[in-house]
């Protein structure tokens, strides 16, 4: 089978744990089960080594963009770290995923899901806006797994 995985980066922090809560959401769906989910408090190393083995994945992160909060969208991988697309982590995400190609570690295939905050508050909650889209992200993210491991199965029958 296929090696597909869903990885979720987000602190525990206000917005910033929306990725996390992507994959909570998805932890309850039957329709995710054998679909392999992380979780990483952070970039690097947790993402660096999420990546490790992977056939694809698909990261999920929060973004601050010009989107307004609750926003999901797959974004190109070379968009990453745009300023429209920022990671809220210090060392972001396509940062991380170049060094895992330049150490062999990355996965050939990668989807990158945004969900869009305004801030990264300290408390623990989600805005409401943030908090209506963890579905639509959930959704989102099995879709492109899907896609992800039809594609990888056909490369591979290919071969």
């Amino acid at each position: 089978m296929t090696r597909v995985r869903v990885i979720g980066v987000g602190s525990g922090f206000g917005d910033d744990a929306a990725a996390l809560a992507v994959i909570d959401w998805l932890e309850q769906r039957t329709e995710a089960r054998g679909v392999s989910l992380r979780r990483c408090a952070r970039p690097l190393p947790d993402l660096l080594d999420a990546l490790d083995g992977a056939e694809a994945a698909v990261v999920i992160d929060a973004a601050r963009s010009a989107d307004p909060p609750g926003f999901v969208r797959a974004i190109a991988e070379d968009s990453i770290d745009a300023p429209e697309a920022m990671s809220s982590h210090g060392f972001g995400t396509r940062r991380v995923v170049m060094l895992a190609r330049s150490l062999d570690r990355a996965p050939a295939r990668l989807v990158w899901i945004g969900i869009a905050i305004g801030g990264v508050r300290r408390d623990e909650t989600l805005s409401d806006a943030v908090r209506a889209a963890i579905p639509v992200a959930g959704e989102l993210a099995l879709e492109s797994a899907r896609r992800l491991a039809t594609i990888a199965a056909e490369a591979s029958s290919d071969a």
